[in-house]
């Protein structure tokens, strides 16, 4: 699921913080777009929630594994 919001001017950056609470999630990322004032959060989930408003959902069709020797 990927989800955009603004974030706050500021002189530094904050340590990310993200906006939504969701059951199920296995992994989760956020990229700054500083320059923009934006910030794009990605959460990866087990099921789809029912409804996420402004959010986007796309469905992994398949992840490749390497073994790595």
């Amino acid at each position: 699921m990927e989800y955009e919001r603004e974030i706050p001017e500021s002189e530094k950056m904050q340590e990310p913080e993200y906006s939504l609470n969701l059951p199920g999630v296995t992994a989760k990322a956020v990229i700054y777009d500083p320059g923009q004032w934006r910030c794009t959060e990605f959460y990866f989930l087990e099921t789809i929630p029912e409804q996420v408003s402004g959010a986007r959902i796309y469905q992994v069709l398949h992840i490749s594994r390497q073994k790595y020797l």
